[in-house]
């Protein structure tokens, strides 16, 4: 009877309630879930109430809500994602010309695999980034085609060239997906690397009003997903040694954001990076880190055009950093960052090819560093390839701790361009020096102005330039209008 009523309710397009499946909250729910999900039903409730889950929930179908209930997963130990939601990326197909930075077209033998107005994958062997071994790749979506040529609503980003085996590959994305006031307790299982939600190949997913505790690898992982979000939701209590991730955005997202969210006792509020492709258009706003474990945010080198935003982190390792951005293109501004730690924002790109900047600008950077090794904010251009930087502007932050330095910029391994430190503010510690730029042999630092400081520092240096001969010099600039303590 209950089955006919829920098969009454999902034709009329109502919600549909696992407890018509056979959930009762007592034994294992995992198959009765599964059921109301292969169901048909547009959107699956669980009336507020717990239920046990032991397995893995596939979600195969786009346009599906799962909402209002308590899944408890803390009786299951072992490696697994307990809900998968997976699209396709079909097989590569072989770019014949070269597709270059602003190009917005791909040519190829044969476009039948294709679809317009659906999304690619378009990749190749060149690296990225070899300190992590990150491959060039990343989302582009079809506008039209002929039989070899693809035509893309917007510009490919990177040269992807047919000498590093440029390949372009369909995906078919599951779309429309939300899971929305659902609370996921996690068995706390330090050993095995345990995920909640584990999102691959999606298209506008939505986590919201959710709060996870104690799963051990990642609450939510985006792996290759599109214009996706997590907003009003909670990360708690992510205890595994070497990971710990709240929500983790991977391989080559397109326009994925985190917003007014809140961790606890984890490594990372959020991590992006790992391998293959870039994570583009990132946003991460609004949200609180409290008892980071390390960086609070943390973006690994496979990341572009990101905006770190209005986030407050209370950092409680030494050894870690606030914020660190180690991909090309950011703007950090407007966060707060308390807590002894060794970088209140690290921003030190180590990618291979492109163009990058950054703008660090309106941040509030409290009680960092112990004097001997730290910084507010350090600027490390520690590309070793073909990388243009293109600028880095570090504005009206205020920075007040035991830091050695206040403001550390240093060209490592590769030019810095154009350089703007302004309107910075320090609070009176005794820091060897307020603000620090350096280069090292082979780098440069060129063009900078450095304007309207207020250092009021007990240290040896308020402002202390050092160049490393001349295949690093420090040249073309001014220094005006600071104040030195």
């Amino acid at each position: 009877m209950a089955l006919t009523q829920a098969h009454n309710r999902m034709i009329k397009g109502a919600p549909v309630n696992v407890l018509d499946f056979g959930a009762d909250g007592i034994t294992d729910d995992t198959a009765a879930i599964q059921a109301a999900i292969n169901s048909g039903a547009k959107t699956i409730t669980g009336s507020g109430l717990t239920y046990k889950l032991s397995g893995t929930l596939t979600i195969s179908s786009s346009n599906i809500t799962l909402q209002d209930m308590v899944l408890d997963t803390s009786g299951t130990s072992g490696v697994i994602e307990f809900i998968t939601v997976e699209g396709t990326q079909g097989s590569n197909v072989s770019l014949t010309a070269n597709s270059l930075t602003g190009a917005n077209t791909i040519t190829v033998g044969n476009t039948s695999t294709f679809v317009v107005d659906d999304y690619a994958y378009i990749s190749s062997n060149e690296v990225w980034s070899a300190t992590q071994t990150v491959l060039l790749g990343q989302i582009v979506k079809i506008k039209s085609k002929t039989s070899t040529v693809l035509t893309l609503h917007d510009d490919v980003l990177y040269n992807f060239n047919t000498a590093d085996s440029a390949v372009v590959a369909p995906i078919s994305t599951l779309d429309n997906i939300t899971f929305r006031d659902i609370q996921f307790i996690g068995a706390d299982d330090t050993t095995n690397s345990q995920t909640a939600l584990k999102l691959n190949k999606c298209f506008n997913v939505n986590v919201i009003n959710c709060d996870f505790s104690y799963y051990s690898y990642a609450s939510v992982v985006f792996n290759r997903c599109i214009q996706s979000k997590v907003n009003n939701s909670s990360s708690r209590f992510s205890r595994k040694s070497g990971f710990g991730y709240g929500f983790a955005i991977l391989n080559g997202c397109y326009s994925v954001s985190v917003s007014d969210c809140f961790s606890q006792d984890q490594r990372h509020l959020v991590t992006i990076g790992d391998n293959e492709g870039i994570n583009l258009y990132i946003r991460i706003t609004g949200n609180h880190a409290a008892s980071a474990a390390d960086a609070g945010i943390d973006a690994h080198p496979a990341c572009d055009f990101m905006v770190i935003d209005g986030n407050t982190i209370e950092a409680i390792d030494a050894a870690g950093d606030g914020i660190v951005f180690q991909g090309q293109n950011c703007a950090i501004s407007d966060n707060i960052v308390v807590g002894n730690i060794t970088q209140g924002i690290r921003v030190q790109p180590l990618t291979e090819i492109g163009t990058s900047s950054s703008v660090v600008t309106g941040n509030n950077l409290s009680n960092i560093g112990n004097a001997s090794t730290n910084s507010g904010i350090f600027i490390d251009h520690d590309t070793t390839g073909t990388v243009n930087n293109s600028g880095v502007i570090v504005s009206d932050n205020i920075i007040s701790g035991d830091y050695e330095y206040g403001i550390y910029v240093l060209a490592s391994d590769n030019a810095i361009n154009n350089l703007v430190v302004s309107g910075n503010t320090f609070g009176n510690s005794a820091t060897t020096t307020g603000i620090y730029v350096r280069s090292q042999s082979g780098a440069s630092i060129s063009n900078l102005s450095i304007t309207g400081n207020v250092v009021p520092s007990t240290g040896s240096q308020g402002i202390y330039l050092f160049a490393a001969g001349s295949a690093g010099d420090i040249a073309k600039g001014t220094i005006t209008g600071n104040t030195i303590g």
